[in-house]
């Protein structure tokens, strides 16, 4: 907590039309200031269309679903937390939905709760950073929609479980876009990162995937694209994998990789499958493998 400054609103800068959220705040005579802020974030979001939400610390036990656009920053991620859920269209719930046109940012939070951490969907433009994404189900961040796009950076997303035995994926993109910079994507329980569909591509920029946890015995990605998706990654390290660090499989699926490491595979087979390749593309620049009997 040495970079969450002091008191309740941190390194936060005020700016005018903020509208300041304090859990351990009365709530009385609130009007989103400083000194009077709303004690609920759901009050916030209703009169900060087109500005920003400042959280002070604390669990935000609220479902967040955002369709206008909004910038939510909180104290330090070390000390918000976003622990709600809200019901999506596919079945499940999510901790933060955004869905629509918006442009939205978060910023400085964790995003923890019982199913999926945050839902992208239908044309939403979201970016993160310093944001946490830990101790979810199913999917940390599930995107949906072609016109849809989710840009990370400086952020840590880890340890999603399965959901009913189904997944427990970092990343899971259906047919978006997703653009990771200086991330963390850790201890997953089925694939790091997972991208389906032509329209579907990920971006990978001094990244880290390791220890996916094969919570399907023998089953543990680093890196899954197929039926037409895209990956291209620079500085990338894929380590501790059961199964296999990349995946690239179908018509059309390519996976464009330089600069990158990919070493310690385990499991019943371990030093077997560094990549798996059926009927798509994979171009190595400066690639290495270390600890495998099968590369390829």
């Amino acid at each position: 907590t040495d970079g969450c400054g002091e008191g309740p609103w941190g390194n936060v800068v005020e700016a005018p039309g903020d509208v300041h959220v304090d859990p351990s705040s009365s709530g009385v005579d609130a009007d989103g200031s400083r000194a009077a802020p709303f004690n609920v974030l759901a009050q916030a979001l209703d009169g900060a269309i087109g500005g920003r939400v400042i959280l002070a610390a604390g669990d935000y036990a609220e479902g967040i679903l955002l369709n206008n656009d909004i910038e939510l920053i909180g104290r330090c991620s070390e000390l918000v937390t976003l622990s709600g859920t809200v019901s999506v269209s596919t079945g499940w719930t999510a901790t933060l939905v955004v869905e629509g046109g918006p442009d939205v940012h978060v910023q400085d939070v964790t995003i923890s709760g019982d199913e999926v951490g945050l839902a992208a969907l239908n044309g939403a433009s979201l970016t993160l950073s310093r944001v946490v994404i830990t101790d979810n189900s199913l999917y940390g961040v599930f995107v949906y929609g072609s016109n849809t796009t989710v840009d990370v950076t400086d952020s840590l997303v880890a340890r999603t479980s399965p959901l009913d035995g189904a997944w427990g994926a970092g990343f899971y993109v259906d047919k978006g876009q997703v653009s990771l910079t200086r991330v963390a994507v850790m201890d997953h329980s089925l694939a790091g990162v997972t991208a389906f569909g032509a329209t579907a591509h990920i971006a990978l920029d001094d990244v880290l995937l390791a220890r996916t946890e094969a919570a399907i015995p023998g089953v543990g990605r680093g890196v899954n694209v197929q039926h037409g998706a895209g990956l291209t990654g620079a500085r990338v390290a894929m380590l501790d994998h059961p199964e296999v660090a990349l995946v690239a499989v179908h018509d059309g699926t390519q996976a464009n990789l330089s600069d990158a490491v990919i070493a310690h595979p385990r499991g019943q087979n371990t030093g077997d499958g560094g990549l798996f390749q059926t009927n798509a593309q994979i171009t190595l620049t400066r690639v290495a493998f270390d600890q495998h009997v099968d590369a390829l």
